[in-house]
């Protein structure tokens, strides 16, 4: 049985960038090497979901060492990337002021 999605992003139009980089830089703190979000394609305020994307380059911080010839993104990255997303949201999107961090994770493994 093929795992089941969080949600359908068909509808979704990925080259569409509704938030870029200097939108997401006026409420996000995370600067240089920690800055892993470099787009919004999609937001909705109703059921609280967004789409967001971080341009991968030869130039990141973790390509020459994680796993050399193959690199691929560290899963720490990953949740770092969906915590910038998520922060970027609710103070954009939903309305919250001030810092929001982000503070763990529930059963997930990286596989």
């Amino acid at each position: 049985m093929p795992p089941s999605l969080l949600f359908d992003i068909s509808g979704i139009d990925l080259n569409k960038v509704e938030f870029g980089i200097e939108e997401i830089r006026k409420e996000n703190p995370q600067s240089f090497e920690m800055s892993q979000l470099d787009g919004v394609n999609w937001a909705d305020l109703e059921t609280l979901r967004c789409v967001g994307y971080k341009d991968i380059t030869d130039n990141e911080f973790w390509v020459r060492g994680h796993i050399p010839g193959r690199p691929i993104m560290p899963g720490v990255i990953m949740v770092e990337s969906a915590a910038q997303l998520a922060s970027f949201f609710m103070k954009r999107i939903y309305g919250l002021t001030g810092f929001i961090g982000f503070s763990g994770i529930d059963k997930t493994k990286f596989r």
